[in-house]
């Protein structure tokens, strides 16, 4: 049998990296490690999910995400810090961003507004931009797995009309925010992308 000439990158959401993270213990949890090593499925997430800015209310959630990193690397799974493929002032890591072309700002600056008003419309607080970049990052992966249904329903409709994106998008699917769940997406997509 030849292996795939490429791993499977699939790009987590932050709220998808920590449901992925209770898997242990699990009934899924066997299954989607192996089929996760056998497709060679590459977790990805960006220093944003990983750097979440820290205040008073935050610390627990920051401790989450830390917390869900070393977890998935406990288990085997390959879990990958990649670089944003954008950086904003006061808010990217510059050594772990890249300049942004014009898709890239394009595309942030459309996620930025439509997921702003997205949250808006449903009450929750908080700054857009992280969301935005994470969108923007998930370009030139194979999977894009998210729970936020803002940040989903604003990716489909931003990268809907920014024709020079289409061959750099991932398959973008919602999930609900557990173990199980997040886990389930990634495998249905493994099986329709099977090694060669």
């Amino acid at each position: 049998m030849v292996g795939r000439l490429y791993s499977l990158k699939v790009f987590l959401d932050t709220n998808a990296l920590i449901a992925l993270s209770g898997l242990s213990g699990t009934a899924i949890a066997g299954d989607f490690i192996t089929n996760c090593r056998t497709a060679e499925v590459v977790l990805c997430v960006s220093h944003i999910q990983v750097d979440e800015k820290v205040n008073r209310e935050m610390r627990n959630y920051q401790t989450r995400i830390d917390k869900a990193v070393r977890d998935l690397r406990n288990l085997g799974l390959e879990t990958r810090l990649e670089p944003t493929a954008i950086g904003v002032y006061d808010t990217s890591r510059w050594d772990m961003s890249r300049f942004g072309g014009d898709d890239e700002n394009a595309l942030y600056h459309k996620l930025l507004e439509l997921i702003s008003a997205c949250d808006q419309a449903t009450g929750k607080k908080g700054d857009a931009t992280r969301d935005a970049i994470i969108g923007v990052s998930a370009l030139d992966h194979d999977l894009f797995l998210v729970c936020d249904e803002c940040l989903f329903q604003s990716f489909q409709s931003a990268t809907a009309s920014l024709n020079n994106l289409q061959p750099r998008l991932p398959k973008t699917i919602l999930r609900k925010p557990t173990p199980e769940d997040v886990a389930n997406g990634i495998l249905e997509f493994t099986k329709v992308h099977k090694p060669l």
